[in-house]
């Protein structure tokens, strides 16, 4: 099968098209000052004159927060700022601070300051992850509720699509003579599974016990190395990944069709990342695949993706507009192009949630299968998500 490359690439930006901004703004005091100015103005309904930049840092006056829990306010700041260079630290300064502004430092130890960084932190189990998740790719491990409507797809229509699957720093270092490089070694998990949801002819002699079945269920474990510096990071991981079918599909009539195979192999993946300012990420990368069973199953994969964080939040900061569209073609699936695009909102800042990374999203995928005993065929479906990322 010939693939017209130019098409798909050409293909990459269209899901961001609502989202273009300029990635080259200047990084000056007075830059940063305006913008996080307008983020405590019109996200969060504080006084422009509550926050202040100088040198790279951001100074936030506590008699000016309407009193707010100054921990709060600092963390909902700093992940605002996350994707933004130039931004060293963050302080929140008592009132008799004030006249000290200029003279502060955020790394002082002194009891007025309250600190946070955009950087995680370093030792044995930092706070989040140095690679960052991607957003769009299906088999990213995640918590995931999501409902699928597939306009093509031999064995089902409607779908329930559950995974359960965390990325788990363990230890994070900084590269000697560079303080900027650093390097995180963790473990990835996670189940990726596809529910029928009552297709009606999936149903062996109209018993109910057979309106929803398990279709499949993919079993991934990983061990990841990360690299970052700057604007730029990169995951390696060795992997393994096993794939099963569901009893209860097996006795249904697709089910009594389906040929299983033992598939299970272990691999190695490379990606590079590159994050601009204003919230836009280029990724890119590929993998080999270096033990299978069956022997037939092909070694190669290629992968590349965008996304977009919106700086701008709404609701006093707790949501804020996410989008990511991804990329990947496999040797074992004849090189046939999985896009996956992903649009919604991120919710953060919420007392109610387990994740700082909670995404409502609508999902577009078209591909082949990215489920194991499936791999050979060719899907298309339309749903909506909620994913937390930990």
């Amino acid at each position: 099968m010939k693939i017209n490359w130019i098409k798909i690439i050409s293909l990459l930006p269209l899901g961001l098209l609502p989202f273009y901004s300029s990635f080259a703004a200047p990084t000056t005091d007075d830059y940063l000052n305006g913008y996080v100015q307008s983020i405590f103005e019109h996200n969060y309904g504080l006084p422009a004159s509550a926050v202040t930049v100088r040198n790279g840092f951001v100074y936030i006056k506590e008699a000016e927060t309407n009193g707010q829990n100054a921990e709060q306010v600092v963390e909902k700041l700093r992940q605002a700022t996350s994707n933004i260079k130039g931004i060293k630290g963050i302080a929140f300064v008592k009132p008799n601070q004030h006249e000290q502004i200029d003279k502060a430092r955020v790394n002082n130890d002194g009891e007025n300051f309250i600190q946070s960084s955009n950087e995680p932190t370093n030792g044995a189990m930092p706070d989040h992850s140095l690679f960052h998740a991607l957003m769009a790719d299906p088999k990213w491990p995640r918590f995931t509720l999501a409902y699928q409507y597939h306009t093509k797809n031999r064995i089902l229509k409607k779908a329930f699509a559950p995974n359960f699957g965390a990325s788990i720093p363990l230890y994070r270092g900084i590269i000697e003579g560079d303080d900027n490089a650093k390097w995180e070694v963790g473990i990835q998990g996670g189940l990726f599974a596809i529910m029928d949801m009552g297709t009606k002819q999936n149903i062996v002699k109209k018993n109910d016990a057979f309106k929803s079945s398990l279709v499949n269920a993919d079993y991934f474990i990983s061990l990841p190395f990360s690299y970052a510096n700057g604007e730029w990071s990169a995951l390696a991981r060795v992997y393994h990944v096993s794939t099963h079918l569901g009893d209860e599909f097996m006795l249904t009539p697709q089910g009594k069709q389906t040929r299983r195979i033992n598939l299970s192999y272990e691999g190695i993946d490379a990606i590079l990342s590159y994050h601009f300012q204003e919230g836009m990420r280029l990724y890119g990368g590929g993998g080999l695949i270096v033990h299978k069973d069956p022997a037939y199953i092909k070694r190669l994969k290629v992968q590349a993706g965008a996304e977009y964080r919106s700086p701008e939040t709404f609701f006093a900061g707790r949501l804020r507009p996410v989008t990511g569209l991804d990329i990947k073609s496999e040797q074992m699936a004849r090189w046939y192009p999985g896009l996956s695009y992903k649009a919604g909102v991120q919710f953060e800042n919420s007392t109610l949630l387990i994740s700082n990374e909670v995404q409502l999203m609508l999902e577009f995928y078209r591909g082949k299968s990215m489920h194991g005993q499936f791999y050979n065929d060719k899907i298309r479906y339309i749903g909506i998500g909620l994913h937390a990322f930990l």
